[in-house]
C-alpha cells in the first residue's frame, strides 16, 4: 500500500490531463463527434492494446482500478488475462472478462513524468529551482531529466531560441545523491559555454 504515496503526484497529473483533455464537452445543443486526446477500444481497425499502455478499464467491481498501465497480457486461456497497475493505488493485479482501451500512445509517449516516483519530481523541482528564473537563463531552457536504469539520471539545458539547436546533457549515477550545487554547477558551466559561442 505504501504505493500510493510514491506516485501520488503521478496519478494527479494523469487524472488532470484525462480529465481537462479526454472527455468530450457539449457545445450548444451538438455533441462534438470527437474531441483531443481518446482512449482507444481494442479491436477497432485491428489495434490491439499492448504492455506499456495507459488504459481505461470497464466491468471491474472495485474502486481504484479504473485507470490502469497495462504491463502484460496473458493469451493462455481462451479468455484474455491483464497484468494492470492500477494509477490510484499502485497495487497489481490480474484482470480478465473487462473492457479495455488504451490512450492516445503519442500522448502517453509525450508525459514521461507519467511514470515518475514522487521522489523524481522532487528531484525535478529541486533541479528547476537550481535554475533559478527564466530572466537568468540567457537563452537556455532546463529540460525534464530523464531516468534511466537504477537511479541513472540525465539533465540537459537546450537552447530555448529556435535558431539555435544546442544541447549540453551531464549523466549522474544516482540521482538521490545529486546535490543542488552540483545542478548548479551544471547550469552555470552550461551558460558559460553559450556565452563563448
Amino acid at each position: 500500500m505504501t504505493k500510493v504515496f510514491q506516485k501520488a503526484r503521478a496519478r494527479d497529473e494523469i487524472l488532470d490531463f484525462v480529465l481537462q483533455n479526454c472527455l468530450a464537452h457539449r457545445l450548444g445543443d451538438e455533441r462534438p463527434s470527437g474531441y483531443g486526446p481518446a482512449f482507444n477500444p481494442i479491436g477497432f481497425l485491428g489495434k490491439m492494446a499492448q504492455a506499456g499502455d495507459l488504459i481505461l478499464v470497464s466491468g471491474i467491481p472495485q474502486h481504484g482500478w479504473s485507470l490502469c498501465w497495462l504491463h502484460r497480457i496473458s493469451s493462455d486461456q481462451p479468455e484474455n488475462r491483464y497484468l494492470c497497475e492500477s494509477v490510484e493505488t499502485g497495487e497489481m493485479s490480474w484482470w480478465s472478462n473487462v473492457g479495455i482501451e488504451y490512450l492516445d500512445r503519442d500522448v502517453v509517449e509525450s508525459h514521461p513524468q507519467w511514470r515518475w516516483t514522487d521522489q523524481q519530481f522532487a528531484f525535478n523541482d529541486r533541479w528547476q529551482r537550481a535554475c533559478g528564473e527564466p530572466a537568468d537563463w540567457r537563452g537556455l531552457k532546463p529540460l525534464m531529466p530523464v531516468f534511466e536504469a537504477g537511479f541513472s539520471v540525465a539533465l540537459a539545458l537546450q537552447a530555448a531560441t529556435g535558431w539555435r539547436e544546442e544541447r549540453q546533457e551531464r549523466r549522474f549515477e544516482d540521482y538521490r545523491k545529486v546535490t543542488k550545487t552540483e545542478m548548479r554547477s551544471f547550469f552555470m558551466h552550461c551558460l558559460s559555454e553559450t556565452v563563448k559561442a
